[in-house]
């Protein structure tokens, strides 16, 4: 399966502003599919160590 984006849609878009959830200014997210290439301890260890970032 292919991942793009339709950046024409996107531009022309009037959206309304998106509130995410968590008390931080700095958001960090992933979009994709977890598999074993992912590093989960990782990801733990930096999640908490960054405990500024909403994750």
């Amino acid at each position: 399966m292919g991942h793009g984006v339709d950046i024409d849609s996107f531009v022309k878009a009037n959206l309304n502003e998106v509130v995410l959830l968590g008390i931080n200014g700095i958001k960090a997210g992933y979009v994709g599919t977890f598999h074993n290439q992912i590093n989960y301890d990782l990801l733990k260890q930096l999640a908490l160590r960054n405990l500024n970032i909403d994750l």
